[in-house]
């Protein structure tokens, strides 16, 4: 996957350059943010994680309060715009005003672009008639458990 990134980044005239590391140490890293030395110089990080809530989804990307080490902003991208469209969802109690508001974030996020989504598969689906046995979870992670392959 990070070859086919790499590729088609080169045709729009940016190169990238890996600094492949063993994922947990990845992990760790992120935690420590672009300017500590572990960082090695790089200008972005390529995390897989989960997308659980607003929180984890987009929050901790884009909030100036969680910039490293309290959370993963790794690139320290925020400002009081943003931390304005954070504070609105999290003060609103009402369903639909939330709604609303988590909207007007994942919009300015989507417009402003300080991370780029590479793949998005927090809703796994069987590929095949010949796997049986799945069963859609109401979460976002799925038992492999009941699963089988004719």
């Amino acid at each position: 996957m990070n070859e086919f990134v790499q590729q088609s980044l080169k045709q729009c005239f940016i190169d990238i350059e890996f600094d492949v590391i063993e994922w947990n140490t990845l992990f760790t890293n992120w935690r420590q943010g672009a300017k500590h030395p572990s960082a090695n110089g790089a200008h972005a990080i390529n995390v897989s994680y989960a997308a659980m809530d607003p929180f984890f989804a987009m929050v901790r990307f884009t909030s100036t309060k969680t910039f490293p080490p309290v959370s993963n902003n790794w690139c320290y991208f925020g400002n009081p715009e943003f931390d304005k469209l954070i504070s609105d969802p999290r003060t609103t109690f009402d369903d639909k005003e939330r709604d609303v508001a988590l909207g007007k974030l994942h919009a300015r996020i989507v417009e402003e672009a300080p991370v780029v989504w590479i793949a998005h598969d927090v809703g796994p689906r069987a590929m095949s008639a010949k796997v049986k046995g799945v069963v859609q979870p109401r979460s976002w992670f799925i038992d492999i458990a009941p699963m089988s392959v004719d």
